[in-house]
């Protein structure tokens, strides 16, 4: 990430279940989100629904909460570890899945 963005992820601090980051703004301000979805990638692509939501006049409060809320169940991820690489997996499931899964 440039920074020559007008948008950037200044810093990420895993919160329990949540990534915390704080995203500076164009006009120099600084924004404090949360997600509950780890991996960096996953920061980055809410930086851009942040972006997205913005543009359509989405207030800072509902993208917060929008942010937490979103998969909240819906996904599981796990981080494999080897000696010669790292593998992060996430995975989305359906209702049916996680009824078959919580019955295992």
């Amino acid at each position: 990430e440039s920074q020559k963005s007008d948008y950037r992820i200044t810093d990420i601090v895993k919160n329990g279940d949540l990534l915390d980051f704080e995203v500076k703004m164009p006009n120099g301000d600084i924004g404090n989100y949360s997600i509950s979805m780890h991996g960096r990638f996953n920061v980055s692509n809410a930086l851009a629904a942040i972006i997205t939501a913005k543009s359509f006049g989405v207030s800072d409060e509902a993208i917060k909460k929008g942010l937490v809320e979103t998969c909240r169940a819906e996904w599981i991820s796990s981080t494999i570890r080897r000696r010669t690489f790292t593998l992060w997996l996430t995975l989305r499931i359906t209702s049916s899945a996680l009824t078959i899964y919580l019955r295992a």
